[in-house]
């Protein structure tokens, strides 16, 4: 492999390092109503905003599924397939795997008037944690937006079943008004949840999304079988 690209690997771990040190405030998750279980229970997926910095809102959204913390996590993490559910993606594409816990993913989308489409290269890196939750956080290490950055909490509730919690923070590079640019991405996360969920509901539907996984093969891989719960911990250290 070359210098350059060593060189792109070891900046890319040593930023999700400096995260995961470091949370990002994108990352202390919605501040949820006293009646979110009762609608949670009933399907609804509850979408927030609050201040992101230099005038833009973050978006969250809260969703239950019917599926397991594990089934969620191996659909929401085949970056290549990004593209066929998430709102507005165009394309999705893995660029590298430095190790098992990141993937540089190639990201192109087309953004609401005022914006313009957008691309992205996004690190994501995902962890294990404990009782069978898994976190998804990514980033832009370069493209066209300003800002761009969010996370996935995937937790169990109930059998067989998960809460997705998806926060993102999405600034374009454009000179419309911080207002115009907020009112049209105030449900983007909000979208993303309903599309996950229903790209799961049409896997379960089709076949393709095992309730129950076989055992994990001799070389893991990320969207391979179910693992046993685990303390908190990168998924690279189970390499």
């Amino acid at each position: 492999m070359e210098l350059s690209r060593l060189t792109s690997i070891a900046t890319w771990v040593t930023a999700a390092a400096l995260l995961s040190t470091h949370p990002a405030g994108a990352e202390r998750g919605p501040a949820l109503p006293p009646d979110a279980p009762a609608r949670l229970a009933r399907y609804d997926v509850l979408s927030f905003v609050d201040p992101g910095g230099g005038g833009i809102d973050r978006s969250s959204a809260v969703g239950v599924f019917d599926a397991t913390p594990d089934e969620v996590f191996r659909t929401a993490t085949d970056y290549d397939k990004l593209y066929q559910f998430a709102p507005r993606l165009r394309l999705s594409r893995v660029i590298e795997r430095p190790d098992g816990a990141h993937a540089l993913v190639a990201l192109r989308s087309d953004l609401p008037w005022p914006a313009r489409d957008a691309w992205v290269e996004a690190l994501f890196q995902v962890e294990r944690l404990a009782s069978e939750a898994y976190r998804v956080r990514f980033w832009q290490v370069r493209g066209s937006m300003r800002r761009y950055t969010g996370s996935i909490l995937i937790e169990p509730w109930g059998a067989q079943k998960s809460s997705v919690t998806y926060e993102v923070l999405a600034e374009p590079d454009t000179f419309a008004p911080r207002s115009l640019i907020n009112r049209k991405l105030r449900d983007v996360a909000a979208g993303y949840v309903h599309a996950l969920r229903q790209r799961i509901n049409d896997l379960h539907r089709t076949g393709r999304l095992h309730p129950q996984q076989p055992p994990a093969p001799e070389v893991p891989s990320m969207l391979a079988g179910a693992r046993p719960p685990a303390p908190v911990e990168h998924l690279a250290e189970r390499r």
